[in-house]
């Protein structure tokens, strides 16, 4: 009877501390689990910051190129995509032969061309007015616009389509030159994607810095074409001076000028005029 009460004591203290142990690799097993999401949160949080420099500092080094309007909604496209991890980007614009509706810039990212071909397709056929689809809103808005779900805006045209290609999420971000909206860039997921008002942030600063660029250039240009529109000026002013403006002949301020010039040359040269 001694020996088994010893024996059930014996399994009681092991059972026990069999527990104890397992409390304590279960705790152990939590607080390493809760580690490595924070390290993985902290990981994620430094790449996306490193990738948000990258982004301005690409701006910052592409605005120091010839620049046009094509190219800037190239790069831009091409460098939200990359930051966003997202598979297709497409930028339109404002064409004043559509009653200054958007239509597709033909500037596209995609992963692969050939998975997207009838989306790239019908966009590039349709004419958005202010207001349809999430490019209409940006632009009659000059705000960006996010969509969580594009199965919900049962009025897109393109709805067919997204639905094709499982599309989920998107947003679209004006790019503006002097207050007035001059292109849209839309960009997709085939994911369900949260409102990230960071990243929305994020790209519509960079937008904006990009159309801050575009103005500089525009007014550098003007400000080179009436340097020349001044020279162009002072030779035809020059030419109406000494010429006839009938004959293109010599005028007697010409023939005075002409003369005066003949007779310093030939009193230098001990010459007869």
């Amino acid at each position: 009877m001694m020996g088994e009460n010893n024996y059930y004591k014996a399994y009681l203290r092991e059972k026990q501390a069999r527990l104890e142990a397992e409390k304590i690799l279960e705790d152990k097993t939590r607080e390493l689990f809760i580690a490595n999401q924070s390290l993985f949160q902290q990981n994620q949080q430094l790449k996306r910051q490193a990738a948000e420099l990258q982004l301005f500092y690409s701006i910052t080094k592409f605005a120091q190129e010839d620049l046009t309007l094509n190219s800037v909604l190239d790069f831009f496209v091409n460098l939200v995509c990359k930051l966003c991890e997202w598979p297709i980007g497409h930028a339109l614009v404002v064409d004043s032969t559509k009653e200054n509706n958007l239509v597709s810039g033909f500037i596209w990212h995609l992963d692969n061309f050939e998975d997207y071909e009838m989306l790239v397709e019908m966009s590039q056929q349709l004419v958005f007015a202010k207001g349809v689809e999430l490019p209409g809103k940006a632009y009659a808005t000059s705000q960006p616009i996010w969509s969580t779900d594009i199965d919900e805006n049962i009025q897109f045209p393109r709805l067919r389509v997204f639905r094709k290609y499982g599309i989920k999420g998107s947003f679209a971000l004006p790019i503006v030159c002097y207050d007035e909206v001059i292109a849209v860039a839309e960009f997709f997921s085939k994911e369900h994607q949260k409102m990230d008002q960071h990243l929305l942030d994020i790209v519509s600063a960079a937008a904006r810095q990009l159309g801050t660029i575009l103005e500089r250039r525009i007014a550098e240009q003007q400000a080179k074409d009436n340097l020349q529109q001044l020279v162009q000026a002072q030779i035809e002013l020059k030419q109406l001076a000494h010429y006839d403006f009938l004959t293109d002949l010599p005028n007697r301020l010409q023939f005075e000028i002409t003369l005066k010039q003949e007779i310093e040359k030939a009193q230098r040269n001990s010459d007869i005029l």
